[in-house]
């Protein structure tokens, strides 16, 4: 667990590590309050060419959600 991770748009959340045993590992982050999900990153764990351990090499956020009735349709604005 990460008690204070950010997402791509700079939020703050709690996370969950899913470590693989590869360089680095993926955070999801999850709102305080809620646990809506907000993201997920990866970390790197250890140095490496990528980065020094505890570098962000990518992160996402959800800045949307939406409900539809079937598999393919699209949400009406």
């Amino acid at each position: 667990m990460v008690p204070d991770a950010v997402d791509a748009t700079g939020r703050h959340g709690v996370a969950i590590t899913l470590d693989g045993g590869a360089a680095d590992r993926q955070e999801w982050i999850f709102d305080k309050k809620t646990y809506a999900f907000l993201g997920f990153r990866d970390v790197t764990r250890e140095d490496t060419v990528i980065g020094k351990a505890g570098s962000v090499i990518r992160t996402t956020a959800v800045l949307q959600r939406a409900v539809v009735d079937r598999v393919g349709e699209e949400p009406r604005g």
